[in-house]
């Protein structure tokens, strides 16, 4: 150790490493990204930087970050064997740090000011588990889905992900894995220059303009893609892709409680799709919530407790509908009604009268 103009030299054998003074400072020297780094090792000889010495070594950092400065003396080994002696090493360290922070600053701060968000759902048939559903709401209106469950042997294992307009119709479409009686699914959708193109295991096709994409294989979210879409077009039918179009009935709405929580739940009854309309419940930010059912029911994860709740009230809105319809479709006869010129069954004689 020796002593020059007031400072104290620390030395290993063969080569100077860092300038101390007296109260235990370190000579620094401002780097291109703000920060103060120690002074380059330089060995006896003027070799370069990046010459480590073969026994261990101490160095002392300072480094200025916009907004809030960091300064101390943290002390870090580095050995013959470092991979980290091309730049200081902890002033690396802190970037990468920072780099890190940033990431997800930019995923908790992104456009729209939410993160991604990830519902789980619990697939029941006959009131035991029998698969899952997983959607990730990114931005953009990308969605990422992926669904399986077994039933007896047989059952789907489907990856999808989508792409929906700010109108709420699908701009893209793409699912792959395999179907229900385990069949492979490569299922894709996309909208180009005005165009709407549909290609799967089972058909292709294309038709000008757009609509929402009905898919052959997609998970239970998309009923709820295409309630958005319905509640968009404020009343109008929407046009469905390959064929057909939809209508939206809201039908009831309830407040549910379950593991001590409450949740606002709408059900909407969607036309179109098959012979009956097809029932899903929302939650107040128009996510898919579930499908209630005594066979097969899908619910979000923790609140499977619902289901008889929810299917019950399923129930009455059907038996309400039902009851509507007899009403204002029945025809009512005049007079008395004879229906002639018939084949008639008499079961206690076992014969069949004519006429």
């Amino acid at each position: 150790m020796n002593h020059c103009c007031g400072k104290e030299e620390r030395r290993h054998p063969k080569r100077t490493l860092v300038r101390y003074d007296q109260q235990g400072q370190a000579d620094e020297q401002k780097d291109r990204g703000g920060c103060l780094a120690p002074r380059p090792f330089r060995d006896s000889f003027g070799g370069n930087v990046g010459d480590v010495p073969a026994s261990p070594t101490h160095i002392a950092w300072d480094c200025n970050i916009p907004g809030r400065k960091v300064k101390g003396h943290r002390l870090l080994e580095l050995g013959r064997n470092s991979q980290s002696h091309k730049l200081p090493v902890m002033i690396r360290i802190r970037r990468t740090s920072l780099a890190i922070l940033a990431l997800v600053a930019l995923q908790l701060w992104a456009p729209g000011g939410a993160a991604q968000e990830t519902l789980r759902y619990t697939i029941l048939s006959n009131g035991r588990t029998a698969g899952s559903e997983a959607d990730s709401y990114g931005q953009g209106g990308r969605v990422d889905s992926t669904f399986e469950y077994n039933d007896r042997g047989r059952g789907p294992k489907i990856t999808a992900h989508y792409l929906l307009g700010g109108d709420g119709l699908t701009l893209r479409t793409d699912e792959t894995g395999n179907d229900y009686l385990k069949n492979s699914v490569d299922e894709h959708f996309a909208v180009e220059e005005g165009v709407a193109h549909w290609r799967s295991t089972s058909e292709t096709g294309q038709a000008p303009g757009s609509g929402f994409y009905i898919s052959s294989n997609g998970a239970a979210a998309e009923e709820a893609f295409l309630v958005v879409a319905l509640l968009k077009a404020k009343g109008a039918p929407v046009r469905l892709l390959p064929a057909g179009e939809a209508r939206l009935e809201r039908r009831a709405d309830v407040t549910v409680q379950d593991h001590g929580q409450k949740l606002h739940l709408t059900d909407f009854a969607i036309t179109g799709l098959s012979y009956e309309p097809q029932t899903v419940w929302l939650d107040d930010d128009l996510h898919y919530f579930g499908s209630p059912g005594k066979w097969f029911a899908i619910l979000r994860e923790g609140w499977e407790g619902t289901n008889d709740q929810l299917y019950a009230l399923d129930l009455a809105a059907e038996d309400s509908r039902n009851a509507r319809l007899a009403r204002e479709l029945a025809r009512r006869p005049s007079g008395p009604v004879a229906i002639e010129h018939v084949r008639l069954f008499d079961a206690e004689q076992a014969t069949i009268r004519e006429d």
